[in-house]
Order: C-alpha cells, then structure tokens, then sequence
C-alpha cells in the first residue's frame, strides 16, 4: 500500500474531502439528535434511556407475628364442628409463609390490567411497572415476605414517579378492598412500604451504533468518490532527468 500515493490524491481534491467529512459529522449527529428550528431551536434525542427505581412493601398483619418467637395466642371464631354449643379457636398469628404466598399474589397484583386502570384515571403512567416477590440473595430457593416494585421508564423522574404511583396504588387498592369486604382491622393483611422509590439508575443507555455507522458510511463512500475521480482525471506528474536515467539504465542492464 502506497501511503503516500494516498495522501496525494486526498490532498488534491482537499476541498471536496473537508466537505466530505463535514457532511459525515454533520449527518452522523443529525442520527442521533434531532433539531426543531419552529418556534425557536430545540434540540431532542432521537433514541431514548431506560431508567428503573424500585420500591419494597412488606407483608405482615397487626401485632408483627415475624417478631414472635412462638404463636401462643388465640383467637374465638364460633362454636366448633364437632361441638356447637362450645367454642372454637384459631391462632391468632398466620403461618409466617402465607405472607410470602401474598407477597407472589400481590406481586402478580401490581402488573395487572386492574390496577394500571386505577393508575391512570388520573393520568396516563410515564412508565412501565413490574413486580415480583423478594427472594434471599443467599438463597434464591426462599421466598421473603416482601414485595418488590420496580418502575421502568425513559427519564429518571418518570421512573421514580411510576414506582410511587405502583407502591401507593397497590397498598391503596389492598386497603379499599378490605373496608368494602369489612374485614376487622385485627384481621387484615397490612402492606408496610419499607423503601420509598430507590434513586434512578440508567440500565439501557441511548444506542450509538447509527450515528458511528453513518459517519464511516459517508467517508467511506467519499474516499470510493475521490479515488473514481482521481481515475477518470489522471494528475500528469514532471519526470526529472534522474529518473530518465535510472530508467534507461534499468533497461539497458535487462537487455544486456
């Protein structure tokens, strides 16, 4: 490859090259963000981020039974099957794997067509919600009594707003069923948020992939267009007398 036969023949058409490549940057940042002139400049993105900001809401009941080493306590429900004049009990405290068997419910709950409806009576949600229910970080196998909220969005304001509006819907609609149902307060399922909306972290960064290609795209179709050119108009180059001689010389030893 001859580097210098190269840089000559950019060098001639220098002009048409320092357009070239300002027409390459300029449609390579034209790819990326797009500028509206009308009503004054405004510059926008043309791809967008993703965002996410999560919450935690705890399933539990009244009396905190999780901070119980024993369920002791009872509660009378009514007369029994097996005897109707005498009197039934239950424990008072639920099975402390029920709340993790809620908490998959509830999760389920967040996502659904229901409470989406709910959210966005008010106004259209910025972002897309997702719920699941917590798990050990030492052992995925176990479920926690905790629901987890996460708010997916393309600003990191929008995010945190869709994992509040998420959190307050769910605890909202859990806590409007049970008046209606008129479950005594001693009775209900209690959704405790135990972390408010996480601060945003950027988890899908914009692409930078389209403008890279169409900046080397245009340079690579300039530098096909300066070598077409350079073809078809030949620059005729001065031969001194050296190079005469070195070229009859060449010739002379070959015959010789």
């Amino acid at each position: 490859m001859d580097l210098s036969l190269y840089l000559r023949t950019f060098w001639r058409f220098r002009v048409l090259v320092a357009c070239g490549f300002v027409l390459a940057l300029a449609l390579g940042v034209l790819s990326f963000v797009k500028i509206d002139v009308a009503g004054g400049l405004d510059v926008s993105y043309r791809g967008s981020e993703q965002w996410s900001s999560s919450s935690t809401v705890f399933v539990t009941q009244e009396g905190f039974p999780l901070g119980r080493s024993i369920y002791d306590e009872v509660v009378r429900v009514g007369p029994g099957a097996s005897d109707p004049s005498g009197t039934s009990y239950v424990p008072r405290y639920a099975d402390p794997s029920r709340f993790a068997s809620y908490a998959n419910l509830y999760a389920r709950l967040v996502s659904s067509d229901l409470l989406e409806r709910r959210m966005e009576r008010v106004n259209p949600l910025p972002g897309k919600v997702s719920a699941s229910a917590g798990v050990d970080p030492r052992n995925p196998g176990i479920v926690l009594p905790i629901v987890e909220i996460q708010g997916v969005a393309a600003s990191a304001g929008q995010a945190r707003t869709t994992a509040a509006r998420a959190t307050r819907a769910l605890t909202a609609y859990v806590k409007q069923e049970q008046a209606a149902n008129k479950i005594a307060p001693s009775k209900r399922i209690i959704l405790r948020v135990l972390d408010n909306p996480s601060p945003p972290v950027l988890v899908v960064a914009r692409s930078k992939t389209r403008p890279v290609f169409v900046f080397l795209a245009v340079l690579i179709a300039l530098a096909a267009l300066v070598f077409i050119l350079e073809n078809l108009r030949p620059r005729l180059r001065a031969v001194h007398d050296d190079e005469v001689e070195a070229v009859l010389s060449s010739e002379s030893r070959r015959t010789a």
